[in-house]
């Protein structure tokens, strides 16, 4: 049997499948996961229907990433201070960009991500 090296909250579609699939794209998603994190105050699949290890492996896998502003709203009650610092769509771009989920043959994710990002 196989081990799992990794956060659950951060890790890629690709360590969920296959541990030695991970490479530089890996970060960029993981980045993308980090910065979830730290615009909303948790992580990606850090909700109720995600609580467990299975949960959250599917929702890396399957679901759709959350949407930044709404996961942003929600947040807001919890650090008031928050409600003064806002941020351009363009990092909703960038996070978005990065947490794509793209076939490993298929460098996409780090393309798109260093277009998106840029801008």
């Amino acid at each position: 049997m196989g081990q799992v090296l990794g956060t659950p909250d951060y890790m890629t579609p690709e360590q969920w499948e296959n541990t030695h699939g991970a490479d530089a794209r890996s970060d960029l998603y993981t980045m993308g996961c980090t910065l979830f994190f730290l615009l909303t105050g948790q992580a990606p699949f850090a909700d109720e229907k995600h609580s467990s290890l299975v949960g959250k492996m599917k929702g890396h896998t399957l679901d759709p990433i959350p949407d930044l502003q709404a996961a942003r709203r929600k947040a807001v009650p919890i650090v008031p201070s928050w409600r003064t610092i806002s941020f351009p769509t363009t990092s909703t771009r960038c996070i978005a960009s990065c947490c794509q989920r793209i076939p490993k043959s298929d460098s996409r994710r780090d393309r798109n991500s260093r277009k998106r990002c840029s801008r």
